[in-house]
């Protein structure tokens, strides 16, 4: 009946925090993972994509909470889209608004510094779709955009300046198995800086020489193109 009606209607099932993820009735369009973490998905065999979402709400309610002050920091909010679309989800970001409709003044900040991240690594995130042959190591991830590949990478820190910055996991080598192409170039997307490579196409495995961040940037999770050939 809602083909019927609205042939372009997008249906969602609430699965609730018990099944996330499950597929249920055939007619389905996007699977959630409620107020939760995105998961990979294998979409083989199925009769059409089956799109995922991921809801988070800024804070601990779906709505105004005068005296709620657990709030997700800008840096939170980066890393769960970039989680996100790790696994080939939408994330879909809450917050309450005020009684007179307007966004209040903490989330309209933190919307806005992670719009600044957005554009220095939005193609990364938009135009680009999770490729499963590719494994990375710890929580970092590849996406694929034809013969761009663009490499997330978590846990870096600010490169020297140790006694003056927050330490976090450093910087350095991180391999890459599964790619078959030749890698032509490896850049970090914020700065255009070159990165070194070493890769042998016939095993599948790479490993890319990861730079810190320069002293005064952070952008949290850093992002690397790499054009494969």
């Amino acid at each position: 009946m809602i083909r019927k009606y609205q042939p372009d209607a997008i249906i969602v099932n609430n699965t609730g925090l018990s099944a996330l993820g499950k597929t249920g009735h055939p007619e389905i369009d996007s699977v959630t993972y409620e107020n939760n973490s995105a998961r990979p998905m294998n979409r083989e065999g199925m009769e059409k994509y089956l799109a995922s979402e991921v809801c988070k709400t800024m804070n601990c309610h779906w709505g105004i909470g005068n005296r709620d002050f657990n709030f997700l920091s800008p840096g939170d909010v980066i890393e769960r889209l970039c989680h996100s679309r790790g696994c080939g989800a939408n994330f879909l970001l809450n917050f309450g608004p005020t009684p007179q409709g307007g966004i209040p003044d903490y989330e309209k900040a933190v919307l806005k510094l992670v719009g600044r991240w957005i554009k220095l690594c939005g193609e990364a995130v938009y135009e680009s779709v999770p490729d499963t042959s590719l494994k990375c190591q710890g929580r970092d991830f590849i996406l694929r955009r034809g013969k761009e590949l663009y490499y997330f990478a978590f846990d870096l820190r600010i490169a020297g300046h140790a006694d003056v910055t927050a330490v976090l996991q450093g910087p350095g080598v991180r391999s890459i198995s599964g790619i078959g192409e030749k890698i032509l170039s490896a850049e970090w997307l914020d700065n255009g800086e070159n990165l070194n490579f070493i890769q042998n196409p016939g095993n599948g495995m790479a490993a890319v020489n990861f730079t810190g961040f320069p002293y005064g940037s952070h952008t949290v999770v850093r992002v690397a193109k790499l054009i494969v050939e």
